[in-house]
């Protein structure tokens, strides 16, 4: 049994929350202003010529901010002190909030699968958030525990399978050694036929430009919105950072390429991806609903799929998908969890 008592939260959860809080209140102001650049050119020609107003203005901004800063981490300092979780041998129950309180309650039998991922914040933090599906759950604000420690966070996910696997599969023949089953070459199978990895299936190396390329044509259909709104502001230097921004996109989907992995044992997959933050998704296969190959445009072009393992819960997106298999790859696994589910 775990809960908040015996497997807390980490304290350094309050700081990368209250800089998370910040950053998107940032974003949203600069958005704000991005909108707002004509009407502030237009105020800027009344007010450059007003000393006090310009000195209330230096004043009042930084002020504001600090008072932000101050409010958003007692909100957060509360929110880290009231957050509840108590996962017992047959139920589990999670609540949150400050103000307006919530609570969410899961049966182990209702799991649908079971991952883990990072940030970019909790990997400087050292933190890690246990999400969960289930068939009924709607809403995906009770339905992780965030902030755990790497040791809390490996002690609740191996909790949370064992009591899934006792509810599929009998007592007798349970494992708690997920090493064993989901890494490659420590596999307990004897035959090898019954597993299948991303050595065995790997991705298509032509995955790292298919992204790029996308990413390419979304700026430019932004730069073009840009032109006709705002004509004067397009010049051949947006041009240097747009290709500026697609060379980094290219170098990310390069590091996700090297460092993506997948392994199906014989009771269940994991899809592990890793760039900067991490995330590991665990799927039965008793709770696979559908399985879907499918190809985009760029896709189509390189010849490349995208293989979708949907659960009952529809919640994990992307964690679920195998995308940059070649065409024979991609049936392969489709077929391979066809079988696992027993719908070939």
């Amino acid at each position: 049994m775990y809960n908040s008592q015996n497997l807390p939260l980490s304290p350094r959860k309050i700081i990368k929350k209250t800089i998370a809080e910040m950053i998107r209140w940032v974003w949203v102001l600069i958005w704000v202003l991005i909108m707002l650049i004509p009407l502030l050119i237009g105020l800027s020609i009344f007010l450059v010529t007003s000393q006090p107003a310009m000195m209330l203005g230096l004043l009042i901004g930084p002020a504001l901010i600090i008072l932000l800063v101050i409010i958003v981490f007692i909100y957060e300092y509360l929110y880290y002190k009231l957050y509840y979780y108590n996962f017992e041998e047959e139920k589990g129950e999670i609540r949150k909030g400050v103000i307006a309180r919530a609570t969410g309650h899961i049966y182990y039998n209702r799991l649908q699968s079971i991952y883990v991922d990072q940030d970019i914040l909790d990997r400087i933090f050292g933190l890690y958030d246990v999400h969960y599906e289930t068939a009924g759950e709607i809403s995906q604000f009770y339905s992780h525990v965030d902030g755990l420690t790497k040791e809390n966070a490996d002690k609740l996910t191996a909790f949370l399978i064992a009591k899934s696997k006792t509810r599929n599969f009998d007592p007798g023949t349970l494992v708690p050694n997920r090493d064993s089953e989901l890494q490659p070459g420590l596999s307990s199978d004897k035959n090898s036929e019954a597993t299948l990895s991303s050595e065995k299936c790997p991705l298509s190396p032509w995955i790292v430009f298919t992204g790029s390329i996308q990413i390419f044509l979304f700026c430019i259909i932004g730069l073009f919105i840009v032109f006709l709104i705002y004509p004067i502001v397009v010049a051949p230097r947006f041009f240097l950072v747009l290709f500026f921004f697609v060379f980094l996109f290219f170098i990310y989907s390069y590091v996700w390429y090297k460092n993506f992995y997948f392994y199906f044992g014989t009771e269940k997959g994991e899809i592990r991806t890793k760039v900067i933050g991490e995330k590991k998704s665990y799927v039965y296969y008793n709770r696979i609903q559908n399985i879907n190959v499918s190809q985009g445009f760029v896709e189509r072009l390189f010849g490349i799929c995208t293989v979708i393992i949907e659960t009952a819960g529809g919640l994990s997106g992307l964690s679920l998908r195998l995308p940059g298999l070649t065409q024979k790859n991609a049936e392969e696994i489709k077929n391979f969890l066809l079988t696992k589910t027993g719908k070939n």
